[in-house]
């Protein structure tokens, strides 16, 4: 859509996470603060959207993550917190870094072609993005 927008990929959009072996995660210890909430997913309209497919819910026995859209206080994540702004700041951000020669070409998935960044910044944004893809093997 011509804007810049971080992500975190763990997939080359056809295999699963390459750091689950045996059904666990391989860096658990370490894994990205977008492990670390879900199967809660903050989004742009600072809602917060639960993945009712993970294997690890299970509200007959009374695991409530979200209630009346309310997220329950233990699973609460700084991450969760103001996500609108901190996205709208992140995207102010990006828009200040070079496009054209910044950044390479890594991957496409369903006709949405992914970047690695290149360039050298101090940007904190770019700084937190380029350490959370540092586990990732496949790039």
């Amino acid at each position: 859509m011509g804007y810049l927008k971080a992500v975190i990929l763990f997939s080359d959009g056809e295999s699963f996470c390459p750091y689950v072996k045996n059904d666990q995660c391989s860096i658990y210890d370490n894994r990205p603060s977008i492990c670390r909430v879900y199967p809660l997913s903050p989004n742009i309209d600072d809602k917060i959207y639960l993945d009712d497919n993970c294997p690890a819910i299970d509200a007959e026995n009374g695991n409530e993550i979200i209630r009346d859209g309310i997220v329950s206080k233990d699973y609460m994540y700084d991450t969760l917190e103001n996500y609108q702004d901190k996205y709208i700041q992140t995207h102010l951000e990006l828009e200040k870094i070079n496009k054209s020669k910044d950044f390479e070409s890594v991957l496409t998935v369903n006709q949405i072609t992914f970047f690695k960044y290149i360039g050298k910044t101090k940007n904190k944004y770019i700084t937190y993005h380029k350490l959370s893809l540092k586990n990732n093997s496949f790039l």
